[in-house]
């Protein structure tokens, strides 16, 4: 240790002597040293913490000095590491740094991000605050906040068949009756094929048609004359070489008879 003056490296010398032949606490020491104005602290006095070194980690001793963070010893001087700047005492990545962004001394304003050296509003989506309209959201650009469309086909508030299509809530199947109801004309048993067109109680609308869900030929007895159940599509219907005429159904033939070579009207 130096003391800096001759006094004080006597004072120093004759508090080394006491400590060694144990005349005096280390607490003694220290205060003797403080009283001369030595200024030293001696590790592991109690209540000298206030005065002591913090410890230079290993990879950062560079001889008596003890290179900033991000730094290293190069041929016994401090050298910033790769991706970092020197800035006044310390090392700074001038990519992320908001104090010191793309140059040293170059703050970003309060809210902003350093990205690639430049000041901005938002890194990504979680930075923008949601647009509140519907079919919408914000996303960051080149960083800034802007309006976007939702995906198409998001669901959205108007209920049941309503999606966003090229950022507006649009039906996405059909529309019926005067309260504009959302409907799929294959699978509404309520608007089987076309607007107001009601299944019978029992059956099912199914690729736009009413059906009556069947397990056995006992389940078609009330269907339309020549109705069975075809197992394999689980509904009542007609054999093959048959067809259905819209009501009052029956199953025609369409061959032989060219009277029965279309539905005539009821």
């Amino acid at each position: 240790m130096s003391m800096g003056s001759a006094s004080g490296r006597s004072e120093l010398d004759e508090v080394a002597r006491d400590l060694a032949t144990g005349e005096i606490t280390r607490r003694t020491a220290l205060v003797r040293l403080l009283g001369a104005g030595a200024g030293v602290a001696i590790a592991g006095v109690p209540g000298a913490s206030a005065f002591s070194r913090k410890r230079c980690p290993a990879s950062r001793k560079c001889g008596s000095k003890c290179c900033a963070k991000h730094a290293s010893c190069k041929r016994g001087k401090c050298k910033c590491d790769g991706g970092y700047s020197k800035c006044g005492k310390k090392c700074i990545d001038l990519q992320t740094s908001t104090t010191n962004c793309g140059s040293c001394g170059n703050p970003c304003s309060a809210g902003e991000f350093c990205v690639d050296a430049e000041c901005v509003i938002c890194r990504g989506e979680t930075d923008c605050q949601p647009t509140g309209a519907e079919c919408k959201h914000a996303e960051c650009s080149e960083g800034a906040c802007v309006e976007a469309d939702d995906p198409d086909g998001t669901a959205c508030e108007a209920g049941e068949g309503w999606t966003c299509f090229e950022g507006t809530c649009q039906c996405s199947n059909t529309l019926c009756g005067p309260d504009d109801l959302c409907t799929d004309l294959n699978s509404d048993s309520s608007n089987c094929g076309f607007c107001g067109r009601a299944c019978s109680s029992g059956q099912t609308c199914q690729s736009g048609e009413c059906v009556t869900p069947c397990s056995s030929e006992s389940d078609c007895a009330t269907s339309p004359s020549g109705h069975h159940c075809m197992t394999s599509y689980g509904v009542c219907g007609c054999r093959p070489g048959f067809s259905d005429c819209p009501p009052p159904k029956s199953c025609f033939s369409f061959t032989g008879d060219p009277s029965n070579g279309f539905c005539l009207d009821p």
